[in-house]
């Protein structure tokens, strides 16, 4: 069940774990507490000074200056920033249905999720007692929350002695049952890789079917180097017993429950990327995805409900996105020139956000690109439809210097979520004679903060 209703004030103050991290709840304490209502007090963040304007001046018509503003055929968005009581924010989920799901922790190691369909109203999951989520889904009429007892070792996916547990609750949380993974082909050869270390983890739901995606590094052999590999492995079912379906070698660039089923995009380096499919999560097709472009690898996938991929690539002068449906041919929808990379799409009930890096030497929301790349320019942007994209510098979205700042989105039913985080240079000491006093040795994390925005 839902619990402990939280009205949102502003300037969040939490640090949190590396981005996308869904690993981070190993050691911690408890899980599920109710949180505390906050004063009500928001903060809208004013349009940046003259300093985008300044530089864009000053380069004059150099066609090496690239501008969030010419490269916009959508909506600009306006960013409020919230505060949501947490100490750190771990990962950022946006929901089939329209929700947006934060995974938070303490500084006492307290593990919990809280979860919004309107980015007003946040209120806390209730989880397993004494269970540390490493990956939910509360899309649907199950849920299902896959993790860890707090304080364990992650051991191997699916062991018999592993140590996670798999939940799901047909009440929202009211109730929750405990499902058992089946045990995997690794466990069973007849040469068992040296060690195995989890690396990442996903549960899905479709009605009933639940399939849950791990991802493992698997090290064989004493030679040097020893083989390493990165192993995927499916477990589904629709009862407390989930069987081990599939494994393949490589690794999962983007995941999804479909109206139809379920699907993956697997990448190997030694073959092909994948697009698996299945109905059931039970019995599993691959389709291989031709390289779009002679010269251009995508840099991540994204898989919207219909089953579409989305593609985020790289050609000569610029970036773009991709869509392939199957059965179509691939069709490039949106092409941005100048960027240098677009990272991290996620897509949600009110179209997609995304993220463009752009390698300058400057210090504003406009980026005259550089030969010697430093700390990239960050933009964010939004489309209701993939095709149509409004860019915000970090500048202009957030009134932040972009350098130092990572930036993560989700996107809900009528509304995206950010957050932010800033990492500040150390100078190293003087006293230090191998470095110079004048470089960064670490950079060093400040508190996230939290933002919204309503699409128009």
């Amino acid at each position: 069940m839902l619990a402990g209703a939280v009205v949102l004030s502003s300037l969040a103050g939490c640090g949190r774990g590396e981005s996308g991290d869904r690993s981070g709840a190993n050691g911690a304490a408890t899980s599920g507490e109710e949180l505390a209502p906050v004063a009500a007090e928001v903060r809208t963040t004013q349009p940046a000074d003259d300093a985008s304007t300044a530089l864009a001046e000053s380069a004059g018509d150099d066609s090496d200056t690239v501008t969030p503003e010419a490269l916009s055929t959508g909506p600009l968005l306006q960013w409020t920033e919230i505060d949501l009581g947490r100490d750190i924010i771990l990962s950022l989920q946006s929901t089939r249905d329209g929700k947006v799901v934060i995974t938070t922790g303490a500084f006492d190691g307290t593990i919990a999720a809280i979860v919004t369909d309107d980015g007003t109203n946040w209120e806390a999951l209730s989880l397993p007692e004494g269970f540390a989520p490493l990956s939910i889904d509360v899309s649907g009429d199950r849920w299902v929350v896959f993790g860890v007892p707090p304080g364990q070792p992650l051991g191997q996916f699916g062991a018999e002695d592993s140590p996670h547990r798999v939940f799901f609750s047909d009440d929202r949380g009211t109730t929750w049952v405990e499902a058992t993974l089946g045990h995997t082909a690794t466990e069973a050869a007849e040469t068992p890789p040296d060690s195995e270390w989890p690396i990442d983890s996903w549960v899905f739901t479709s009605g009933d079917r639940m399939v849950i995606a791990t991802q493992s590094q698997l090290e064989s052999g004493l030679a040097n180097p020893a083989r390493i590999e990165v192993r995927v492995r499916l477990f589904a079912g629709d009862s407390p017993s989930l069987s081990h379906v599939a494994e393949y070698e490589g690794w999962i660039a983007a995941a999804t429950a479909t109206h139809d089923g379920f699907a993956l995009v697997l990448r190997n380096v030694d073959s092909d990327t994948r697009l698996l499919t299945s109905s059931d999560g039970l019995v599993w097709s691959a389709e291989v995805l031709q390289h779009w472009f002679a010269d251009e690898t995508p840099f991540g996938y994204a898989v919207d409900a219909d089953g579409a991929v989305w593609a985020e690539g790289l050609t000569a002068g610029g970036a773009h996105i991709t869509r392939y449906r199957p059965g179509e041919a691939p069709a490039e929808v949106a092409y941005f020139e100048g960027v240098d990379v677009l990272r991290g799409m996620t897509i949600g009930a009110a179209g997609f956000a995304t993220r463009a890096l752009i390698f300058t030497v400057t210090d504003s929301g406009n980026a005259i690109r550089s030969s010697t790349p430093s700390w990239p320019h960050q933009w964010v942007g939004w489309s209701a439809d993939g095709i149509g994209w409004g860019w915000q510098s970090i500048l202009d979205a957030f009134g932040l210097d972009t350098e130092g700042v990572q930036v993560d989105l989700a996107v809900g039913r009528d509304f995206l979520v950010a957050t932010v985080e800033n990492f500040d240079p150390m100078l190293v000491s003087n006293s230090d004679p191998n470095q110079r006093s004048d470089e960064p040795a670490v950079m060093v994390r400040r508190p996230p903060r939290v933002f919204i925005a309503r699409v128009p």
